[in-house]
């Protein structure tokens, strides 16, 4: 949820610079773009509640969530060198593959600090982390957390209409996916 903020923010920097949204400066120059469509909607799906309490409880949860990640390295490797998005793509992928990194190195999930979770989320999943009990993306943070300077450790609390917590990597991701929306708009004719 917290890469709402930057896109929202970037969407609202684009009009106020004159861009037309409704027209795409790369239309139809991007390879794979069906890529990005699967991996929102993979990500939508994974986190509908029936679909995060099956992905958690069978197990498969920290074989699920990697995809994206790679999936969306894939897309960029399939595009970085196309100008003008090779800058914001890259920035991207620095930020996708940290957080790939420490979600591996703590086994399908991301460590999230009790300090960031009581922030942001409700109190039943922290009591269910706290039993051990991963949500379907995230760990509580403890001394076998590895990487843990790569981990959630930032947020954005309530009232915030989507507290979230995040990390370095997001905060990457979010700086490139404003940087892409400020070059993939052309000015208004």
């Amino acid at each position: 949820m917290y890469l709402l903020i930057p896109v929202l923010l970037s969407i609202i920097v684009a009009l106020a610079r004159g861009k037309d949204l409704s027209r795409f400066a790369l239309d139809g120059r991007f390879r794979a773009p069906w890529l990005v469509i699967f991996i929102l909607v993979y990500r939508l799906v994974l986190y509908l509640q029936p679909v995060s309490d099956w992905a958690t409880q069978s197990g498969l949860a920290p074989y699920l969530n990697p995809v994206p990640y790679v999936l969306l390295l894939l897309f960029i490797s399939l595009n970085w060198r196309l100008k003008p998005v090779s800058g914001p793509l890259t920035v991207i992928g620095l930020g996708t593959f940290l957080n790939l990194v420490v979600m591996v190195a703590n086994g399908g999930f991301v460590p999230v600090p009790l300090e960031a979770l009581q922030r942001t989320t409700p109190p039943e999943m922290i009591a269910k982390m706290q039993q051990g009990i991963p949500d379907c993306h995230s760990i509580l943070m403890d001394e076998s957390s590895r990487l843990t300077f790569l981990a959630d450790n930032f947020y954005v609390p309530r009232p915030f209409p989507f507290p979230a917590a995040f990390s370095v990597g997001d905060f990457i991701i979010g700086v490139g996916a404003f940087w892409l929306f400020q070059v993939v708009f052309p000015p208004k004719r």
